[in-house]
């Protein structure tokens, strides 16, 4: 919703556009969500044409000229995906998720753990096996059964 929200404002007149706090919270966890779907209703959509990786490079660039959160995980993926673009493999996300998985975090180190892998994957077409172990190893620590054996039943499909 915030990254179509976020569309929408940019083009109205005058141009709204969403408050920065939420546009972190998009680059940080919600990765390879389809937000780029067109904005006309339309049975044509294009293979590709909903990867939203252009939401969030977009979301990026508008906090570009804000002043810093003072969190410097979010401030980092900003910068992360301003310096990298299209070539960002996910690097940043996945230290992000490390940090914030230490400060006890785990809501945030999840959805940031969940976007490295989306982006790693994106640039090199392969599930990383240590985005999976981390994923395990998070979901044990936390006593999320639910989602542990989600990742064991999809692993061992593949």
């Amino acid at each position: 919703m915030l990254c179509w929200a976020n569309r929408l404002a940019r083009r109205q007149q005058p141009v709204q556009e969403v408050p920065a706090p939420l546009l972190h919270r998009v680059i940080e966890g919600h990765a390879g969500i389809d937000s780029g779907v067109p904005i006309k209703p339309s049975w044509s959509a294009r293979p590709g044409a909903a990867s939203g990786e252009t939401a969030l490079l977009e979301a990026a660039r508008q906090l570009e000229h804000e002043p810093p959160t003072g969190d410097a995980v979010s401030d980092g993926l900003v910068r992360a995906l301003l310096t990298e673009g299209l070539g960002y493999r996910g690097y940043a996300h996945a230290e992000a998720a490390a940090a914030l998985d230490e400060r006890g975090e785990s809501t945030r180190a999840w959805a940031s753990l969940q976007s490295a892998a989306w982006w790693a994957a994106r640039s090199t077409n392969e599930v990383s096996v240590a985005m999976i172990q981390a994923a395990k190893s998070m979901a044990e620590r936390q006593k999320w059964g639910d989602v542990h054996w989600v990742i064991e039943r999809s692993t061992k499909a593949t």
